[in-house]
């Protein structure tokens, strides 16, 4: 977008009248208003402004229904003037005839009555100035060829969509593609008029009533707030964009955000900060609200303290190649309903009834939760962004994180239409802001489009990790990250139990607690039998023993893996278990309302509170929070009405299991590493009866062959690069490796 406006008339005059009854001090609020407009913006009416206060008094000035414009002011144009008529209680109040009552300031910011006077004289400027209908130059030109286009019956594209959506009703700035991707706000024929229907550190509660409101208000808190630039940065850079100016501000942006879940430390998301941003996509689940799978962004950031220098880094690409490579420090934004029901209500799923909230999750809880419990796949896309439109979405991120909470309609503003959102205010093409996908993998097939990936991701089936992972290693380019499920992977250890097993989560439902235990046990035993080694020194003796450690090594490193993912598929089955019995319960009301306690406290664990201000808030705004108290409270709570649904055998027994699962893959572990050690400590028995058994062919020159040659003497692949020294192969072929 340009910064210049194209006027109908070269000659300008601007003027500002405002006839009051009593000065205040040497200013009023009409030389006040003049005085605080950018030249830019005065020179865009293009014809006399008046300014009269002349409207009715407005006895109640309760902020909360400040949106009724006719009640604030009127405006009054035609071709020579554009007149104003503010209600007489704001040039009252600038004046200090009036004085706001407390019971009006209740639901507004803590602001003196004069700059809540000038604040609401800048709105009326505002609607003034976006109804004027201004124009680019380059926006005329485009708009010109597409009603042409239009005229001539012509297939009109998605960029003419764009540039004709305010044809008619010829708004200079709120109705326009730019301002409303910035507002997160998309409009089909089944969304509401809304976009942001939850209050959440808004400047004004009802600031999203309509696009008309929303760009008069931030407008105005631009002109007036000293610290706006802290508030919403990704605004003020909007605004100082067309104004033509660049506002200076002194105040310090908190660029913090915390995490959701586990100690839920802060982390910064600065744009510096953040190398890349990626499309994080998940695989479709099996149950109705998670079958088109799920669409998250992340946030590709480098470990604190880190220092490129110490890397042997030289620049920036190698910089952030480093840093995608761990996701360790990174962050997931995750839009979703947040669920305040024990059984999911699918009625307020379609129609509406839960918010629909950013999440910044941990990688790995991500990672855990959908691959290891729900076994879907996940994958890190990266997108191609600028500097400046990276900067962009990770200050659209921020400002969401404290100022937005929707509601979560399944059609209509779900994960992908939040994600979608996000990405539309960086990515400020015409054709990418007409773009209204609805489902997960549209949001890839639509960035694919717009040339934002590095690959051709559409070549493959998106649940095909075979076809997608020749994504994963590019040359000189973002290459795609990914997490699966590996269910191929885990049937394969799983044949250590069952070689017949084709099917691993049927395999996990019929390996039960007894199943596993009996496993261990036999492998405990089995190690046991052969921990105190052998005395024989024939390779005869010696070769069986050989198989036994290395088959028992094997064994025990699958059987500890899989009891690690069979405790992440009971948890999944039992929290199925658990809605279950709620469903068909004749008390389950009764334990949903004594549950209510624990989702109560839940939510708070996931709401970072505020006192004060509006927008991203300042350090002394954020309220210190024991979330470790409120976890343990809610866990408590929890646990109690569960024990009182399910029985006290069903919790005992689920916690004994999962403590004495834990032990016997801890156990397992160690049993590994022990195996390890048998196997190695074998070795010199088995080279010195080598040696006195076996001629070594004269032809063997190099460590490869003569590994190949060991391992057929002793019919195991045992030996390999790192378990034979070259003290080892000298005395045994006689020559250095």
């Amino acid at each position: 977008m340009t910064t210049r406006l194209v006027f109908g008339r070269v000659s300008i005059l601007w003027t500002v009248f405002l006839y009051s009854f009593m000065a205040y001090g040497n200013a009023d609020l009409g030389s006040t208003l003049k005085n605080s407009l950018p030249n830019f913006v005065n020179l865009s009416f293009n014809r006399e402004l008046i300014v009269a206060a002349t409207m009715p008094e407005i006895k109640n000035l309760h902020c909360a229904g400040l949106s009724d414009y006719d009640k604030l002011f009127k405006i009054e144009k035609n071709n020579k003037e554009i007149k104003i008529s503010l209600s007489k209680s704001f040039d009252d109040l600038f004046q200090g005839k009036r004085l706001r009552t407390n019971d009006e300031k209740k639901d507004c910011l803590v602001e003196s009555d004069q700059n809540f006077a000038l604040r609401m004289s800048m709105k009326s400027v505002a609607v003034a100035w976006d109804g004027l209908g201004l124009r680019t130059k380059d926006d005329l030109e485009k708009t010109k060829r597409c009603l042409s286009l239009n005229r001539q019956r012509k297939i009109s594209s998605d960029e003419c969509a764009y540039y004709l959506s305010d044809v008619h009703g010829q708004t200079s700035f709120s109705n326009r593609g730019y301002f409303k991707n910035l507002l997160g706000w998309f409009e089909t024929s089944l969304n509401s008029e809304s976009k942001n229907i939850s209050p959440r550190r808004l400047p004004e509660k009802d600031l999203y009533v309509n696009k008309g409101h929303a760009f008069a208000t931030h407008f105005s808190f631009y002109m007036v707030d000293k610290d706006y630039a802290c508030r919403f940065p990704l605004m003020n850079d909007y605004f100082n964009l067309i104004t033509n100016q660049t506002k200076i501000s002194h105040c310090a942006l908190n660029t913090k955000i915390r995490k959701h879940g586990g100690k839920r430390e802060f982390v910064d998301i600065a744009p510096d900060k953040v190398k890349r941003i990626d499309y994080f996509l998940a695989s479709p689940g099996e149950d109705m609200s998670s079958g088109q799978g799920h669409a998250m962004l992340r946030l590709v950031l480098c470990p604190e303290g880190f220092e490129p220098e110490d890397y042997g880094l030289q620049n920036e690409a190698e910089i952030v190649n480093f840093c995608a490579a761990d996701v360790r420090d990174d962050l997931i934004v995750s839009f979703r309903a947040s669920v305040d029901d024990i059984k999911l209500s699918y009625m307020k799923g379609f129609f509406g009834g839960y918010p629909s909230v950013m999440f910044m999750m941990d990688p790995f809880k991500v990672i855990q939760e959908y691959v290891q419990k729900e076994m879907r796949n996940l994958y890190s896309i990266p997108i191609k962004l600028t500097d400046e439109e990276k900067k962009r979405l990770s200050l659209k991120i921020l400002e969401d994180y404290w100022t937005y909470q929707g509601d979560y309609k399944f059609l209509t503003s779900n994960c992908a239409t939040e994600t979608r959102d996000l990405l539309r205010s960086a990515i400020q093409s015409p054709w990418y802001a007409m773009q209204g996908s609805i489902k997960p993998l549209s949001i890839a097939t639509d960035l694919e489009t717009s040339n934002r990936l590095h690959f051709k991701f559409l070549e493959c089936d998106w649940t095909d990790t075979v076809c997608l992972k020749k994504f994963s290693h590019l040359k000189d380019v973002p290459s795609l990250m990914v997490f699966a499920a590996e269910t191929k992977k885990l049937i394969d250890l799983a044949k250590v139990v069952d070689p017949q097993i084709k099917d691993i989560k049927a395999f996990f439902a019929e390996w039960d607690f007894p199943k596993r235990k009996a496993a261990y046990i036999e492998q405990t035993e089995v190690f046991l039998s052969i921990k105190e080694g052998t005395t024989d020194e024939t390779l005869k003796d010696l070769v069986p023993y050989v198989r036994k450690v290395l088959a028992l090594r094997k064994k025990s490193y699958d059987l500890s893996k899989l009891l690690g993912s069979s405790f992440n598929f009971d948890m999944a089955q039992t929290e199925k278990i658990v809605k279950a019995k709620i469903e068909t319960a004749k008390n389950a009301q009764k334990f949903q309302e004594k549950t209510k306690e624990y989702l109560v406290l839940a939510s708070q664990a996931n709401t970072l509170p505020t006192r004060g201000g509006y927008g991203i808030p300042f350090d002394n705004e954020i309220v210190d929070v024991d979330y470790g108290q409120i976890d343990k409270a809610s866990q408590e709570v929890f646990m109690r009405s569960t024990e009182e649904l399910m029985g006290a055998d069903f919790i005992n027994n689920n916690r004994v299991q999962a403590l004495e699962m834990q032990k016997m893959s801890d156990d397992l572990v160690s049993i590994n590493n022990e195996v390890l050690k048998l196997a190695i400590s074998i070795k010199k028995k088995v080279l010195k009866a080598i040696k006195n058994e076996v001629v070594i062919d004269e032809n063997i020159k190099d460590k490869a062959t003569l590994i190949k040659f060991l391992n057929q003497q002793i019919d195991v692949e045992y030996f390999s690069m790192n378990n034979l020294s070259s003290k080892d192969v000298k005395d045994l072929a006689g020559f250095d490796p």
